[in-house]
């Protein structure tokens, strides 16, 4: 019920399809713990490099605007603290941007990383 509140996807394969169990194999189980605790709280305090990819996807898949907007606030912050020595950080950073253009076709992640190196 709670997820219903967060995501008119949700809440139309609950009340309309009567579907009781999603299956989100598709994401890691990290990322699926990170995003029904930001669902519970209200709150996305879970988010890491490791889970953001997929918790970013299932806030798309689901329509769950807060999580997208906690997402691309996560994602600047990663892009501000990015420093010219570090070029794991540096390519973790495009290659979210670039996945993030293919799968999205949105480039906002992109020109933020370009617009930093």
């Amino acid at each position: 019920l709670i997820f219903s509140f967060n995501s008119l996807v949700i809440a139309h394969l609950t009340s309309v399809l009567h579907q009781t169990s999603l299956d989100m194999d598709d994401f890691s189980k990290d990322a699926v713990n990170c995003f029904i605790d930001a669902a519970y709280s209200g709150e996305l305090v879970k988010i890491s490099k490791e889970n953001f990819r997929d918790v970013n996807k299932m806030a798309h898949v689901f329509d769950v605007a807060w999580i997208i907007e906690g997402c691309q606030q996560f994602f600047k912050g990663m892009v501000e603290n990015l420093s010219g020595d570090d070029c794991n950080e540096i390519s973790l950073v495009l290659e979210e941007a670039e996945y993030f253009f293919k799968t999205m076709k949105d480039g906002e992640f992109q020109d933020l990383a370009i617009g930093k190196i």
